[in-house]
């Protein structure tokens, strides 16, 4: 025996639809609070070249890294500690995928971290 359905054209009453757009909404507006923040890395790169022009950076991080070379083979807390003192941090707010980079830089003999692993400190 074969059993027909008919579509009548309506997937449900419209009382039901606004009750589903509400609940969404609500669903919505309190998850705002507590949702994770997404991050972009090309926007926050964006963001901080704007605010922070790269040549101030790459200015001073040449500067400092003048002085910790200064006595073969060099010191990268002297590099750290100006870095520091002209207002920049190590990884202060560097993209999420450059801090492993940055990381590893700084824990290899005879390497020292990239300008772009300083950032200015707010």
């Amino acid at each position: 025996m074969t059993t027909l359905l008919r579509y009548s054209g309506r997937m449900g009453s419209l009382a039901t639809l606004r009750q589903c757009a509400g609940t969404a909404l609500l669903a919505l507006v309190c998850g705002c609070s507590t949702a994770p923040q997404i991050s972009v890395p090309q926007l926050e790169g964006a963001r901080r070249a704007y605010e922070e022009p790269r040549e101030e950076r790459t200015q001073v991080y040449q500067a400092c890294l003048k002085k910790a070379l200064e006595p073969p083979p060099g010191n990268k807390d002297v590099l750290m500690s100006c870095m520091r003192d002209n207002g920049f941090g190590f990884l202060a707010e560097t993209a999420p995928h450059r801090i492993e980079h940055c990381l590893e830089m700084n824990k290899a003999d005879g390497k020292f971290p990239e300008d772009f692993c300083f950032q200015k400190m707010r």
